[in-house]
């Protein structure tokens, strides 16, 4: 993972990991599957870097845990997919706030 400082933060935005995990979904119909078939979906090696980096960043914003081999995605990845606009906002806004980064960032120099 990157790191700015003492912080690590997540290689990939939170969009991007949002749309491959609907990809995930989509194909797969399940909330649980294999780290290796969830890779081969959404079109990365399932043992390069960028897939491993991939996977930490979802982890970091709180969208999957691992399970027995597979991941597993989060009550808060399954409001962003599938709530409300109002829950969509409030699940995305959690995710951002599981990266201490962002957090302090915003708490030093607020919204803007």
């Amino acid at each position: 993972m990157p790191k700015a400082g003492k912080y690590e933060y997540p290689a990939y935005d939170l969009d991007v990991c949002i749309e491959r995990l609907r990809k995930i979904y989509e194909v797969s119909k399940s909330s649980i599957i294999k780290k290796e078939t969830a890779a081969e979906i959404i079109g990365m090696s399932p043992k390069s870097g960028a897939t491993l980096s991939f996977f930490a960043s979802l982890a970091m914003y709180g969208l999957i845990e691992y399970r027995n081999g597979n991941i597993e995605m989060t009550d808060l990845v399954k409001k962003i997919l599938f709530g409300s606009p109002d829950e969509i906002a409030v699940a995305k806004r959690d995710a951002i706030r599981n990266i201490q980064l962002f957090v302090d960032l915003f708490n030093q120099y607020g919204a803007n």
